[in-house]
């Protein structure tokens, strides 16, 4: 018996995807408004998917509306970065633990990839590079986690703590040659599949 293709996304899913993808990535700037006009233009959906995909938008922390005003990407708030970064720490620490015990050649070689770019982004001082650099090492984990439940439940949360924490630290904030460290721990825990000590140095990184 053949077995049945994966289930599409819906149109709803597909457009909060999209939107979301593009707040990510820079597209779409901290307090640019979303005109449902424009959006329903580029995102080829009709209205009632697409202000679904708002809502969950709204829910995931990625987008602020308000009724008979606006609806726009959120604003990141720089007195919360503390607990942007221990929310990541936390949730990233613990996807390392189980998944890099099990990790295969192709998801380490990945991951070490990464933990070496987020290395290098620091060398630069600058924000942008530094958060362009860290979100692929929170794809890679969810990617090479077996755990979907778990996967599931935290990508939504990383992926918004990571936007809000990104846009509201400057480089001055950290001492470079720590987080080096920390990235250097990291490598060398994946390279021994080594879930405790991955976990411990994605801890002190991220300010746990």
């Amino acid at each position: 018996m053949n077995r049945k293709d994966p289930r599409l996304p819906s149109a709803r899913e597909r457009a909060a995807e999209t939107i979301r993808a593009a707040i990510l990535d820079g597209t779409l700037q901290p307090g640019e408004r979303l005109n449902d006009t424009e959006l329903l233009e580029w995102l080829g959906v009709s209205r009632v998917p697409l202000r679904a995909a708002i809502h969950d938008l709204v829910e995931e922390g990625l987008v602020e509306t308000r009724a008979q005003s606006h609806t726009r990407v959120a604003m990141p708030d720089p007195t919360r970065l503390t607990k942007y970064t221990q929310t990541i720490g936390a949730l990233l620490g613990g996807i390392a633990r189980i998944t890099v015990p099990t990790l295969d050649d192709e998801h380490a070689a990945r991951l070490s990839e990464c933990a070496s770019q987020v290395q290098a982004s620091w060398r630069e001082n600058d924000a942008l590079s530094i958060s362009d650099a860290h979100l692929p090492l929170l794809h890679a984990f969810l990617d090479a986690c077996s755990n979907e439940v778990l996967t599931t439940a935290t990508r939504s949360v990383l992926e918004a703590a990571h936007f809000h924490a990104s846009r509201s630290f400057s480089p001055e904030d950290f001492d470079p040659v720590s987080l080096a460290r920390d990235m250097d721990d990291l490598k060398a825990a994946i390279a021994a599949h080594d879930g405790v000590r991955a976990e411990l140095a994605i801890e002190s990184f991220y300010n746990l």
